[in-house]
């Protein structure tokens, strides 16, 4: 049978080597990264060795039982940006440049490998628990404020805003924008210390606070003691 696009030829060449284009690749993330899943789908090329790293960085990933506020996926591509060269990815399996590596068949491994680690949530418990802290994080605080007899004071709304999607991994710090009963409004960078415990840096104008916490699921608390004893 003759082929009469190379197109076709194209995708065919590309299946029997285990070539994998970009174009297949683009249209893997559009499937598994759909609108109804995430925020935020962002790109970056990036040269590396004889061609170039086609990063993609997710923020705010939720469906079903998954919830993830940040990833990385790293895809080695050719100098032409044509193919990807290897049958391996990296993806960033927690804060702090703590990446994984991924071997895959071709492109329906490829999905099969992304679908797994977000389906089973094959992360770190960092990113988990900033994940898992940051769903209900305004109710919580509130709570946290009516316990402790904080009165005529609430949190209006806290979202994640990430500053930089591209940030390398060793700076990379979570921003949450804190809105108090829609008229104040702070800012809460989360970073990984060296010595394992995180910084928490909060911010309203020219004011700065920074404090040492040794896990990241005492934030609800932290955000109430700062509004408490601060910011009344």
């Amino acid at each position: 049978m003759k082929i009469k696009k190379y197109n076709e030829y194209l995708k065919i060449l590309e299946k029997s080597n285990f070539i994998i284009s970009l174009s297949t690749l683009d249209d893997i993330i559009s499937n598994i990264f759909n609108d109804k899943k995430v925020s935020s789908v962002n790109t970056l090329y990036e040269e590396y060795d004889n061609g170039y790293k086609f990063i993609l960085t997710i923020n705010n990933l939720y469906y079903d039982k998954t919830n993830i506020i940040h990833t990385k996926f790293i895809f080695y591509v050719d100098k032409e940006k044509r193919k990807l060269t290897e049958k391996y990815f990296h993806y960033l399996y927690d804060i702090n440049c703590n990446y994984k590596k991924i071997k895959f068949d071709y492109d329906s491994g490829l999905e099969t490998e992304i679908n797994n680690i977000l389906d089973n949530r094959l992360f770190g418990d960092d990113i988990k628990d900033i994940s898992d802290v940051s769903i209900g994080l305004v109710s919580n605080v509130n709570e946290w404020l009516v316990d402790n007899n904080v009165e005529n004071l609430s949190i209006y709304s806290i979202q994640y805003n990430p500053v930089v999607d591209h940030m390398p991994c060793e700076s990379m710090f979570f921003q949450f924008d804190i809105n108090i009963d829609d008229i104040r409004f702070i800012k809460m960078n989360l970073k990984k210390n060296d010595d394992n415990d995180y910084k928490l840096s909060f911010s309203e104008g020219d004011i700065f606070k920074n404090l040492t916490i040794d896990d990241i699921k005492s934030i609800p608390q932290t955000i109430g003691k700062v509004v408490k004893n601060n910011l009344k």
